[in-house]
């Protein structure tokens, strides 16, 4: 059976909220009466699978890349990363770090959801290179 009604790439979806100037942040996709949505992630176990190209008021559509590895990507960075960190999701819970990445914080307890490799270093605040590695998650005790 041929599949007929699927696309590959980047595609349109509507902001749940405004994600106007907030291109090259992690975004999550979820639903509000039924219809697909984006909006940044609200927690760091959120499923992190799209990246923002172009944000859009709320309401909105937005253009929003799917993570594949056979392409890298470039996020915006809550701290430095050098080539070969995995990363994982910044603070969600602060507005300025929202869909941003960072490596995982070892002396943090918690649980980490570790979807990217570095590529290259890049410092706080800047775009980092990034190959998507699937979902793994790390668990942090004891500290």
């Amino acid at each position: 059976m041929a599949q007929n009604n699927v696309q590959q790439g980047r595609f349109l979806v509507e902001a749940a909220e405004d994600l106007s100037g907030k291109q090259d942040l992690i975004v999550e996709l979820t639903s509000s009466g039924g219809r697909p949505v984006v909006r940044l992630p609200t927690a760091t176990g959120a499923v992190p699978l799209y990246l923002l190209i172009e944000g859009a008021a709320l309401g909105g559509n937005c253009t929003v890349e799917p993570l594949d590895p056979s392409l890298n990507i470039r996020v915006k960075v809550k701290g430095a990363v050098a080539p070969g960190d995995r990363v994982c999701l910044a603070a969600p819970a602060t507005a300025a770090d929202a869909g941003k990445v960072r490596t995982v914080v070892t002396t943090t307890n918690g649980t980490y959801r570790v979807f990217l490799v570095a590529e290259e270093t890049a410092a706080d605040g800047g775009l980092g290179l990034f190959r998507p590695n699937g979902v793994d998650s790390v668990v942090i005790t004891g500290n």
